[in-house]
């Protein structure tokens, strides 16, 4: 029961924090986020111009598919805000999340698989490299780091 208790408390803060960047960030619209991403992972992972037009389809294609499985988390998140606690089915929550999680999981093995037959093997690893940094820095312009880098404005 704990467990169960500490899981929801970990997805209302999930969603505390997907209500607060949406508002908050003021470059908040996807497509300007993700043409942000996109200039960022070029550079940083100093990919060939070939390079970056062989592979920004399946990037656009990605990001899309991944943001809308972060909009049904944040439906999911508020449904479970309003829901009266008494008529929760726990279970079938549960199994909802990790349904989404598993979509995530499926679109990631396919967008590496896309990636891998159309980059070196180093250069992979840069662009992964560069994808986490990316989300790293994005956090801590989040959180109102002051830092330079803080957040990617490419």
């Amino acid at each position: 029961m704990k467990t169960i208790k500490n899981l929801f408390i970990l997805l209302f803060i999930l969603s505390i924090n997907y209500s607060w960047a949406t508002e908050h960030i003021p470059y908040a619209k996807i497509e300007q986020m993700h043409a942000r991403k996109w200039r960022y992972l070029i550079e940083q992972a100093k990919l060939q111009q070939k390079e970056g037009d062989l592979i920004q389809a399946f990037f656009n294609e990605y990001e899309k598919a991944i943001w809308e499985l972060h909009e049904q988390k944040g439906s999911f998140f508020s449904n479970i805000k309003q829901a009266n606690t008494a008529e929760i089915n726990y279970t079938q929550l549960n199994d909802q999340y990790i349904e989404i999680q598993l979509k995530e999981a499926k679109l990631l093995k396919t967008y590496h698989t896309q990636l891998k037959k159309n980059l070196k093997p180093e250069t992979l690893f840069n662009y992964y490299q560069a994808e986490r940094e990316f989300k790293k820095q994005l956090l801590h312009g989040m959180r109102g780091d002051k830092r330079p880098n803080a957040c990617p404005q490419k």
